[in-house]
């Protein structure tokens, strides 16, 4: 008897290549074999809270029949620069079900300037032989939790001389687009002075203003 074997591969599998498969060498044909991929449907978003309210994210993927492999969310810790995976507590609760899709929620209550900004969710599917299930991770894009109000502030000079480039930037997460007043120590600056010098932004969608000045230091006394 003559054996003979094929095979082939498919990378960076889509919905797309789902559907059935079978392999047909000289008239003779295998048996079928269904491929599915399961894919990321929803993102979690960006979310903009003031302190001491609720933060919350949701994750969807299409929906697979393996119900053991339930999405984890996970938080970034800054000190350790590792992932570590949210636990139900007094400040987080989770939910998942599948209607159609399978979509899992957070939420984090009570938010403060120490809860984590950076939270993602992640699936990890184990090799599954008897299923045919392939092991992988479907690990969501990175969402923020902004608090409004708090934002950072930027001086470059490079130098102390008069003459010298000053660059000031401020961003902060904001309901609307501010008025905004810069204070010289004490002594509140004529910014109309600077009018040509100073360029402001606000992303309506992020909720975000960002603020910049760009001009010559000059001795103001």
């Amino acid at each position: 008897a003559v054996v003979s074997t094929q095979s082939t591969g498919v990378t960076d599998l889509t919905e797309d290549h789902e559907g059935d498969y079978w392999c047909d060498v000289g008239g003779v044909t295998s048996s079928e074999t269904d491929l599915e991929v399961v894919v990321i449907k929803s993102q979690p978003q960006n979310v903009t809270v003031t302190v001491g309210d609720n933060a919350a994210f949701t994750f969807t993927t299409s929906k697979f029949k393996w119900q053991d492999y339930i999405p984890e969310w996970q938080s970034y810790n800054e000190t350790t620069g590792e992932w570590d995976t949210a636990v139900e507590s007094s400040t987080i609760s989770m939910a998942d079900y599948t209607a159609g899709r399978w979509k899992s929620y957070i939420n984090i209550y009570d938010v403060s300037a120490s809860t984590p900004s950076l939270w993602r969710a992640r699936t990890t599917f184990p090799q599954h032989t008897e299923s045919g299930f392939m092991y992988g991770q479907l690990v969501s894009d990175v969402a923020e939790i902004h608090l409004y109000g708090t934002g950072t502030l930027t001086l470059d000079t490079g130098d102390d001389f008069e003459g010298s480039t000053l660059n000031l930037t401020l961003s902060a997460h904001l309901h609307n687009s501010p008025s905004v007043r810069i204070y010289l120590g004490y002594y509140r600056a004529d910014t109309s002075y600077w009018a040509d010098d100073i360029t402001t932004t606000y992303n309506s969608e992020q909720e975000k203003f960002t603020m910049t000045v760009l001009t010559e230091m000059k001795s103001w006394f």
